[in-house]
């Protein structure tokens, strides 16, 4: 199984650089390669517990997640909330618009401009595509006068979603891609339901619709426990009775129906390496992780491989009771509820292996061929309910309803009526706020969010819809120490190592947790975010973030989450935190400890950077923020100006410059900007407030999230560590008897030198955890790993482990030939209570004389 091993090549990258002024042969002065450390040490978890509370109920969740909603927020690592994406929308009179009307308190209809207001249900919208109709034509200058008509700011070119990070063709690729599992309203139209899509009505668990579990204590599937924790799911899958559509020139495909294979294809596609697919990677790790998906994904990097594939998974198969099936083997535990969530989107929609035979693999499906003889009209095979009918670049992209699915899979004969969909690419809509409020005032357009400098004329006029927010945009921050920052950036850091001339010198005050909460109570979001036609938002989450997924209940309309608030902002939850005495207050308290302890002086000036995306937001956002921080902190209540507050508003190029080159390398003291995923599973998201960016996507930079100094959270009892209770609840941990996520392996190289008959020794000192009934940890294998010119090389390696050391000798002719960085992995199996075992990698890095 070879491996791409990006640290690893970077190191050796460095290592070829520096040998490239001498060429050939030369005496080596081995001691320099030789390393000995008498003094290393490991440690392992001696005492602890296992905890789980995956399987919990609901309610339970909720309380766990409002625990570590409540610590985030108290040690900066939320950011500061600004606003979240809800607003106001116009929609063109001759939609339908099917929710419920909302209600006056006397319980009469809420009518605003002459247009009565509908409930717009969370997680799910207004269903205007889904349930509602459309009656007549716009009478603008368009193509299709009788479809649906959108837009985009710009064109993706392509809706392959295995293959872009986009939000752009998610949101189009549904249009032609269905999943096991759906949504649609319910009969009271003021909620949601799930429904079997392409998997059909046998999967049911106690009456819901749902995979069906394999117990693990029986082996047998399970069709009556809601809440089983298991690790494997059985699908039953639509196959004869659903067709592929297509408009495209390869006919043949159409209306071919869908065979069982088809599903394996997608997972055999995305997760393999050598495709190069921009989401091959994105759920190796984690809770919706599949079983040999990392081996498989390392197996690939260079080509397909059989025996890796055996391995992985998902299976198919058929029963003569039921019919065609899939079977997904989770790493982690989950309910049915969890195992329905984490395969059903669109990704992993059937496609027959011989289309992309044909349009010359998988990047290529639903995009435009280099040549450009195949767009994707011709390349998408829809099982959707639309077809692609044309694509024209950077212009329109249209979709024709696809009458051929099978009702059942559109989740009803009644939705998805209208006759079709027409995306308006509109690219100056980038610089210019109000160009696509032009085209829909034109005709042009069915809907669109009304633009800062019209808001207050038209918000309350006719057509008009209030929505709520998926997402929440915040002032994301760095409150770490110098200390905390070189820990985790420095040149050994344990998130990124930075080199010396590129060290980022932190702003004390950001440290100063007075003067985090002074900025965060300083800023009238009310006012600013009325002014940029935005809903403002103290909330880390949006509201489409459900803490019952089941019932459809937002974690923000839970008393849970409004004790947090209350607890956290006191009266000011009703100004949207907004307290402008409260921030000179907390500013108070800041400025005495800062020239207290003499981080500065009398007479100096704090100055703090806030990043933005784009050179026209240091006016139309920046400017406001500024002036709201430095008005509170320059009041002379604070400390009679002997310090004063600039905040200096930048812009990156590129808005992706950010993310990439200040927050989630910890360049920054200040930066704009917002992730989100994952809304039915709160918790699971919480990750990304981890210090140690196990998610990959960490913006707000503070104390470590594992060490007990830092603060303990209180559950059933017991006492945890931020880490420790998310990942209790997100997977199960071995919780140690101070509170922190347990190390249950430890490993450390203490001697690498080499002999006198040319062959070198290697010592690693090793320990793992036996704590009875909770953790047992065994080592399986060595594995010695190097780079050969373009590509990884590995293979096992002989060697004895006694009293905790492991001693390798490895042979002068490998020694030799495996030049410059190597690495050490070790292979240990690990058993949490009673749950299947699990293989984990240590990888320990090291060097080799090179240059024969």
């Amino acid at each position: 199984m070879t491996k791409k091993r990006k640290i690893l090549l970077g190191s050796m990258l460095g290592v070829c650089a520096l040998s490239l002024a001498s060429c050939g042969k030369k005496e080596f002065d081995y001691k320099s390669f030789d390393y000995e450390n008498p003094d290393a040490s490991v440690s392992v978890a001696t005492a602890g517990t296992t905890e789980n509370f995956v399987a919990a109920s609901y309610e339970e969740r909720e309380q766990i997640l409002g625990k570590l909603e409540k610590y985030a927020i108290d040690n900066g690592l939320t950011g500061i909330s600004l606003f979240d994406d809800g607003g106001y929308v116009k929609y063109h009179e001759r939609l339908q618009i099917p929710t419920v009307v909302k209600k006056n308190d006397d319980g009469t209809d809420l009518e605003v401009g002459g247009t009565k207001r509908h409930e717009y249900i969370t997680g799910y919208g207004f269903g205007v595509l889904e349930e509602g109709s459309i009656k007549g034509a716009l009478k603008g200058n368009v193509s299709h006068p009788t479809y649906y008509h959108t837009f985009e700011v710009e064109d993706p070119a392509t809706l392959n979603y295995m293959n872009d990070n986009g939000s752009v063709v998610g949101g189009l690729n549904p249009y032609v891609s269905s999943a096991y599992f759906n949504t649609k309203m319910n009969s009271t139209k003021d909620g949601y339901e799930w429904f079997p899509a392409l998997a059909n009505e046998k999967n049911k668990v106690a009456d819901h619709v749902r995979p069906i579990p394999y117990n693990p204590a029986t082996g047998k599937l399970d069709d009556t426990n809601l809440q089983l924790l298991a690790n494997k799911y059985r699908i039953y899958v639509r196959t004869s009775d659903v067709k592929y559509s297509t408009a495209g020139k390869f006919k043949e495909f159409n209306q071919r129906p869908v065979a069982l294979e088809d599903y394996l294809t997608p997972y055999k596609e995305l997760y393999n390496q050598s495709n190069g697919l921009k989401r091959g990677a994105d759920q190796l790790s984690g809770a919706a992780a599949i079983k040999g998906a990392v081996e498989y994904y390392n197996a690939t990097e260079n080509a397909f491989d059989q025996a890796a594939w055996d391995n992985f998974g998902v299976k198919a198969g058929h029963d003569e009771q039921n019919g065609d099936y899939i079977e997904v083997e989770f790493v982690t535990p989950c309910t049915p509820f969890y195992a329905m969530y984490y395969i059903s989107g669109t990704t992993y929609s059937p496609i027959p292996a011989d289309f992309l035979t044909k349009i010359g693999g998988i990047k290529n499906w639903g995009s435009f061929s280099t040549d450009k003889k195949n767009t994707p009209v011709d390349t998408t095979l829809s099982t959707g309910p639309f077809v692609v009918e044309s694509w024209q670049n950077d212009k329109e992209i249209v979709f024709k309803n696809n009458t051929d699915l099978n009702p059942a899979v559109k989740g009803g004969e009644n939705r998805y009526t209208v006759d079709g969909i027409h995306v308006q690419i509109i690219k100056n809509a980038k610089e210019d706020p109000n160009a696509a409020w032009n085209e829909y005032t034109a005709g042009n357009l069915d809907n669109v969010g009304i633009p800062k400098d019209m808001l207050k004329a038209e918000r309350d006029t006719a057509n008009t819809q209030q929505t709520k927010g998926t997402a929440v945009t915040k002032l994301n921050i760095n409150t770490t120490t110098q200390d905390e920052w070189d820990k985790l950036f420095g040149p050994n850091g344990t998130v990124l190592q930075t080199p010396e001339s590129e060290r980022y010198i932190v702003e004390p005050a950001m440290s100063n947790e007075d003067f985090i909460k002074g900025l965060n109570f300083s800023i009238n979001r009310l006012e600013y975010a009325t002014n940029r036609g935005r809903t403002p938002s103290i909330n880390y989450f949006s509201d489409n973030y459900l803490s019952n997924p089941e019932e459809g209940v937002s974690y923000n309309s839970t008393e849970t989450h409004k004790r947090v608030m209350e607890s956290i902002y006191g009266k000011a939850v009703n100004t949207y935190g907004f307290d402008k005495d409260k921030a000179i207050e907390h500013f108070q308290k800041a400025a005495q400890a800062l020239l207290d302890s003499g981080v500065y002086k009398e007479g100096e000036q704090i100055e703090i950077e806030i990043w933005w995306q784009a050179n026209n937001q240091i006016d139309s956002y920046g400017a406001d923020i500024a002036r709201y921080m430095e008005e509170a902190f320059n009041n002379k209540a604070v400390c009679g100006n002997k310090l004063t507050l600039k905040v200096v508003n930048k812009a990156v190029a590129n808005w992706a410059d950010v993310y990439e080159k200040h927050m989630q390398v910890g360049q920054f003291d200040i930066g704009f900007g917002s992730i989100s995923g994952n809304p039915l599973n709160p918790i699971n998201f919480m990750e990304v407030l981890k210090s140690d960016n196990s998610s990959r996507f960490t913006l707000n930079w503070g104390p470590d999230t594992n060490d007990p100094a830092n603060g303990l959270i209180e559950h059933n009892g017991k006492n945890f560590t931020y880490d420790a209770l998310w990942q209790a609840a997100d997977s199960g941990a071995v919780v140690a008897n101070d509170g922190s996520v347990a190390k249950t392996t430890d490993a450390v190289i203490r001697k690498n030198v080499r002999n006198e008959d040319g062959s070198r020794t290697v010592e690693i000192l090793y320990a793992g955890s036996q704590i009875d009934g909770v953790v047992t940890t065994e080592l399986k294998d060595v594995i010695l790993c190097w780079y050969d010119g373009p590509e990884y090389q590995e293979q096992a390696i002989e060697y004895k482990l006694e009293g905790g050391v492991i001693t390798i000798t490895v042979p002068k002719e490998l020694a030799e030939q495996y030049q410059g960085a190597v690495s050490f992995d070790l292979v240990v199996e690990t058993k949490l209570g009673t749950a299947d075992p699990s293989s984990k990698i240590t990888s320990l890095e090291a060097t080799f004389p090179y240059g024969f």
